[in-house]
């Protein structure tokens, strides 16, 4: 027999046998929107949605305020502000990538339409996807460098990472994994 039949026929029967069954690789994650997280994750989904980022879109209703702000930051506004990717890709989850906005579906769309968990925490399918054992290991921690790439020098000049977190995330995920025996 020779080896690509056995690599094969040896694929093939470890994924007939769920060796295989789920995979936690982050590359291929897509978005799933908050939505899902409220399903496992309810008191951290009510409480983001009190914040501002669970209404971020409301920040282009006042069109003139937000080319003002836009005009401020060094952001060329083409057409309207709700528009203009410069301006959506922080105001909306998984801007342009795989499940994130925006989505035809109007429920997928809702579910992606504000700076939801998975701004922070990356794209959320392998995460739901994983069996209980193996779910945290398939999320990343919410970091400085997630909240960089919107919250600049220059849109948010008095932006702390340690202050916004107990804002945006007040109750906790999960306990702290707890001490070793000795």
């Amino acid at each position: 027999m020779d080896a690509r039949r056995w690599i094969s026929g040896t694929a093939a029967a470890a994924l007939a046998l769920g060796l295989f069954a789920f995979a936690s690789n982050a590359a291929d994650a897509t978005y799933v929107g908050a939505a899902k997280c409220k399903m496992c994750h309810l008191k951290q989904h009510k409480a983001w949605s009190e914040t501002k980022h669970a209404k971020s879109l409301e920040a282009f209703k006042d069109a003139k305020a937000a080319e003002a702000f836009a005009a401020k930051v060094g952001i060329e506004i083409k057409g309207s502000p709700d528009k203009t990717d410069e301006c959506v890709a922080c105001h909306v989850t998984g801007h342009k990538k795989a499940g994130g906005y925006p989505q035809e579906d109007a429920a997928k769309l809702a579910a992606v339409a504000a700076v939801g968990c998975e701004s922070c925490h990356g794209p959320g399918s392998t995460h739901v996807a994983a069996p209980k054992a193996e779910k945290k290991g398939t999320i990343k921690l919410g970091s400085a460098e997630a909240c960089a790439g919107c919250h600049t020098e220059k849109t948010s000049p008095k932006f702390d990472f340690a202050t916004a977190k107990k804002t945006v995330h007040a109750v906790a995920a999960a306990a702290p994994a707890p001490a070793p025996a000795k």
